[in-house]
C-alpha cells in the first residue's frame, strides 16, 4: 500500500480548475457544431444580423443613419459591461464554492493498493477501482488522476518532500494501475 496525506489550498484548487479547462480545450470536439471555427462563424453571422437590426432600428427611430462612432461606442460599452458582470459573478462563485474546513480543502489521505485508490477526508471516504482512473498526468505543479475527461483527483506538490518523491509516487501508481489489468492467478481471463 502506498499512502500520502495532503491538503489543497485555494490557489491549488484554482490551478486544478485551470488544468481541467486546458484539458477540455485540447479535447477533440464530439460533433461538427462544437468545433471552434464553426462556433466563430455562427457568432460572426449572428453579430452581423444584430448590427443590421440595430442600424435599421436607429435609422427608423431617429430618422437618420447610425454613425459609426455611436455604434462602436455602444458595442465597446456593451462588451465591457458584459465581461465585468461575468467575471464578478465567476469570482464570487469560485470564492463561495468551498469552505476552508470542508472536504475539498480539508486534509486528505490517499491510499493506493492493487485494487484501486481510497481517499479519506473529513467525513468522507471514496474508493476508485483502477479502471476508473483514465490517466495520470502532471499539470500546473499538480499530480492529476483523471476520472472523467474534465474531472481529476488533484494532489498538490506539498504532499511530497521533493520532485523525486512525486515522480516515484506517480510511477508506483502507474505500476499499480497497469498491474490491475493483468489476469490474476487462478483466473480464466
Amino acid at each position: 500500500m502506498h499512502e500520502i496525506t495532503y491538503k489543497l489550498t485555494r490557489d491549488e484548487l484554482r490551478a486544478y480548475h485551470r488544468a481541467a479547462r486546458d484539458r477540455m480545450q485540447r479535447a477533440t470536439p464530439y460533433r461538427w457544431w462544437e468545433r471552434p471555427t464553426v462556433r466563430w462563424l455562427a457568432l460572426a453571422a449572428a453579430s452581423f444580423v444584430f448590427v443590421l437590426v440595430v442600424d435599421r432600428t436607429i435609422s427608423a427611430a431617429f430618422g437618420r443613419p447610425m454613425e459609426f462612432l455611436e455604434f462602436l461606442l455602444g458595442v465597446l460599452l456593451g462588451v465591457v459591461a458584459m465581461s465585468a458582470t461575468l467575471w464578478v459573478f465567476y469570482y464570487d462563485q469560485v470564492r463561495r464554492m468551498t469552505r476552508q474546513d470542508g472536504p475539498i480543502l480539508g486534509e486528505h489521505t490517499l491510499r493506493g493498493t492493487s485494487e484501486g485508490l481510497t481517499i479519506s477526508a473529513a467525513g468522507v471516504e471514496t474508493r476508485y477501482a483502477w479502471p476508473v482512473i483514465e490517466e495520470i498526468t502532471e499539470d500546473r505543479d499538480l499530480l492529476l488522476l483523471w476520472i472523467e475527461p474534465g474531472v481529476a483527483i488533484a494532489i498538490p506538490p506539498s504532499a511530497f518532500t521533493s520532485p523525486a518523491k512525486k515522480f516515484e509516487f506517480r510511477q508506483r501508481l502507474e505500476a499499480l494501475k497497469a498491474s490491475s489489468g493483468l489476469p490474476r492467478f487462478g483466473s480464466f481471463a
